[in-house]
């Protein structure tokens, strides 16, 4: 149950992102002007984007808390 809740999740970001025309960047980031990025990607290569505004979601690996049943009943991506 809990794939099939994520995978739903997943569509609908899917969805979200190419209704608005966003473009989604796996990557490091640093700030290089006011409206640039530099981004590297896994492999090392380097792209510099320009915009008037961007989105920032950083994130983190999902951390349970250590009680039971934490890690068979938690819903994360």
């Amino acid at each position: 149950m809990r794939d099939r809740i994520q995978d739903h999740i997943g569509s609908l970001n899917w969805g979200y992102r190419v209704q608005k025309k966003v473009d989604y960047l796996n990557a490091y980031g640093a700030f290089t002007g006011s409206h640039e990025i530099t981004c590297t990607d896994k492999k090392g290569k380097q792209d510099k984007l320009t915009a008037d505004k961007f989105l920032v979601a950083i994130g983190l690996r999902p951390k349970f808390p250590d009680v039971p049943g934490a890690k068979e009943y938690t819903i994360s991506r």
